[in-house]
């Protein structure tokens, strides 16, 4: 049973010429009935609830648990942003440092065989001003939470050599990518188990020419790693890639693959042409 208002609440007198309102609660809730006023306003859907409305949900036991990953992943995000200004206080290597040791990370600073990490107290061994003997030369990250969004703590890291992603469960083609153009200094990448990445990966460390080694062992969504290697090598003549045993192989020869599909003809021959451009450069 509904009732009418007979006066409105003093901040709401300027809202509504009429004293007659209806409101959504039943007599004997007398403190609530001010609050929950009816108000004649037009509904407008924002493209917000239009895109939750139709876009396709997954019920199923994958989908249900891909979501909850997602709003996981979310939640990580907003702790790991990266701030501009502790980054000025600090420098680049110790405050990328610091958020890569609060998340169960260790690093590895230049001249200095020891590999840090955060106490069992949550101190962290790091300097709390800036110090140019702290350059960030290596990075741990396996088995952690690192988000896309934290991938920008590895800005100016200019002498940094090695990652390991190793069991990172948010790990995906994306990543290598920001890692790639924000760290073109790393000749050790270790991708070991990381089940969101792709060939695309392969593709991407490709314009790394001096990397060295690199761990694709168990990271079952690559499919065409005999392929991407081949080239790969051509790109990055020093690389060893560790993990090609433990990854599906091709059905047809690698010969027949190539001229099958266009685009490993064109990677084929931008590598080609690189050999050659490196071969016309030490005869010069």
């Amino acid at each position: 049973m509904f009732t009418v208002a007979k006066s409105l609440p003093r901040s709401c007198r300027n809202l509504q010429k009429t004293q007659n309102l209806l409101v959504l609660c039943s007599p004997q809730c007398n403190h609530v009935q001010q609050r929950n006023v009816f108000w004649r306003k037009k509904f407008v859907w924002n493209e917000d609830m239009k895109f939750n409305l139709y876009k396709d949900y997954d019920f199923s036991y994958e989908g249900i648990k891909g979501m909850l990953l997602n709003k996981t992943r979310k939640a990580y995000e907003k702790e790991q942003g990266y701030l501009e200004a502790r980054v000025n206080m600090l420098g680049p290597d110790i405050a990328a440092a610091e958020m890569i040791l609060l998340w169960k990370g260790k690093v590895k600073f230049v001249d200095d065989e020891i590999w840090y990490e955060a106490y069992e107290s949550g101190q962290l061994p790091l300097p709390k001003q800036y110090d140019p003997g702290y350059r960030l030369e290596a990075v741990d990250l396996s088995n952690t939470n690192w988000t896309l969004l934290a991938m920008e703590h590895f800005r100016y890291l200019d002498h940094l050599v090695y990652v390991n992603l190793s069991g990172a469960q948010f790990v995906t083609d994306w990543y290598v990518e920001r890692l790639v153009s924000l760290c073109p200094t790393i000749e050790c990448l270790d991708l070991e188990g990381c089940q969101g990445i792709t060939d695309m990966t392969l593709e991407l460390v490709s314009k790394i020419r001096h990397m060295k080694v690199l761990n694709i062992k168990d990271c079952t969504n690559i499919k065409q790693a005999d392929v991407f290697s081949v080239f790969l090598e051509d790109f990055c003549p020093d690389i060893q890639i560790l993990g090609l045993d433990s990854l599906p192989k091709l059905k047809t020869s690698l010969h027949e693959y190539e001229h099958s599909n266009s685009r490993f003809l064109n990677l084929g021959e931008s590598a080609r042409h690189h050999n050659e451009e490196k071969k016309c450069e030490m005869i010069g």
